[in-house]
């Protein structure tokens, strides 16, 4: 499985931050983020419908916004986020 925590991570690093609703969406992310070392393994899959949820709120359909649809094939794990975060990802 994917660290969701690098995953979240590489999205929010092509959050522009001319985006109106930047900091709603980061806070949003590290709430999620927040709860993730107090998951059980067999209920992560629950962090991940709430990023989802968060994602869609704040971005809707990606709407051909080039920094939109990186961040849907991020979390599709249809990118390869690990070239955004250099030796992090390690």
């Amino acid at each position: 499985m994917r660290p969701i925590h690098l995953v979240v991570e590489a999205i929010k690093r092509q959050v522009p931050f001319d985006f109106n609703n930047r900091a709603a969406l980061l806070d949003g992310l590290d709430h999620v983020l927040d709860s993730v070392p107090y998951t059980a393994p067999e209920v992560l899959h629950v962090r991940w419908a709430e990023i989802a949820n968060v994602l869609q709120t704040y971005l809707g359909d990606p709407d051909y916004e080039e920094w939109k649809e990186v961040v849907a094939l991020i979390f599709a794990d249809e990118f390869d986020y690990r070239k955004y975060l250099g030796d992090e990802a390690s």
